[in-house]
């Protein structure tokens, strides 16, 4: 009622549509009216994510590309994250994997190298350690297969670099929030140079931009 004396708000009717939707409900939406596109059916969950409540998953991108997308979130308290063990298990077995078929690997995750140092234990697996910013990052550079983590959660559009010592390394892709104004999103180009390196470009796209190229 307050909101209603202030100019420029007006009450929005409820929808009987609208309604809280936990883990598994979330994956499954993506199940749900995806066979035309875009992206594949279930957007990199499977089945088995569905029938063993796991929300992490990795999906090829063209013949040379990989991605990993990981769940950080914390379910208990807190906005930050960290990675639980069997994700860091999963992912450094997967990473070894990616390598040795010789494709480029590319991590997804919401939150970012400066927000991942929650401490909470988990309710679900009481006890499983929590890998943080340090560990994390320490693992990946071990793979010079791993060219970028991308990820999100700070609101901001920042890139970071994270050489590995003695050469190589990968760069870390912060895109803003989308319910931000003014809802930006990121595209994200690997380019062969056809000289034995690779290029990274990355274009910040504005909702309210023409839709042209």
């Amino acid at each position: 009622q307050q909101f209603a004396l202030i100019g420029g708000f007006k009450r929005v009717g409820s929808d009987p549509e609208r309604q809280l939707l936990q883990g598994q409900d979330f994956m499954a939406a993506h199940f749900e009216n995806t066979g035309g596109g875009p992206g594949p059916v279930g957007h990199g969950w499977t089945s088995a994510n569905l029938d063993n409540n796991t929300t992490y998953w990795t999906t090829d991108v063209g013949e040379h590309v990989r991605l990993f997308g990981l769940d950080p979130c914390n379910r208990v308290v807190g906005a930050d994250g960290a990675v639980p063990k069997d994700q860091f298990d999963w992912l450094e077995a997967g990473l070894k994997t990616c390598m040795e078929q010789n494709k480029l690997a590319i991590i997804l995750s919401h939150h970012n190298s400066l927000t991942l140092e929650n401490t909470a234990e988990s309710v679900f697996q009481p006890g499983e350690p929590l890998i943080h910013t340090d560990e994390f990052i320490a693992m990946l550079q071990e793979f010079p297969n791993m060219v970028a983590w991308i990820n999100g959660h700070t609101h901001n559009n920042t890139i970071q670099a994270h050489p590995r010592e003695g050469g190589g390394g990968f760069w870390e892709i912060t895109t803003a929030s989308c319910i931000d104004f003014p809802q930006q999103q990121q595209m994200i180009e690997i380019v062969d140079n056809r000289d034995a390196t690779m290029s990274i470009f990355t274009t910040v796209v504005d909702h309210a931009a023409p839709a042209v190229w």
